[in-house]
């Protein structure tokens, strides 16, 4: 039974190094702003979670108080990088939806006050010129 112990431990200590490293993965996609790359490293963490999941319910009668103790501790680290991952994503998403609403407000404004014939005269101009 303590060798059977010490295997789950083991596999799940692989598990949450491998949650940890897709931590560093997001962490790199939101620096680079690169959104494909955060996607995959997002859907990759869920596969990943789900795995971790289902290894520590089959792991449960392996499990010792120490054992879910240490891996708690690890789990914290983890869940509180996400969490200050998802505030920078969300405050991201917040400002650039700011932004997008600033410029669909100016454009409204434009055509409001004839930009948008203002553009046509001028083009019309300039066709002229040829």
């Amino acid at each position: 039974m303590l060798q059977s112990a010490e295997a789950a431990f083991n596999s799940l200590g692989s598990l949450i190094s491998e949650l940890e490293q897709l931590c560093n993965e997001i962490e790199l996609s939101l620096r680079a702003s690169d959104g494909a790359r955060l996607e995959r490293a997002i859907a990759a963490s869920r596969r990943k979670t789900h795995e971790f999941e289902n290894a520590m319910a089959d792991a449960k009668p392996m499990r010792t108080p120490d054992m879910d103790k240490a891996i708690f501790a690890r789990l914290q680290r983890i869940y509180a990088v996400r969490e200050a991952q998802m505030q920078r994503l969300q405050a991201k998403h917040d400002e650039i939806g700011g932004r997008l609403r600033t410029i669909s407000r100016w454009k409204q404004y434009s055509r409001s006050i004839g930009g948008l014939e203002a553009r046509r005269v001028k083009s019309r101009l300039f066709e002229d010129r040829r």
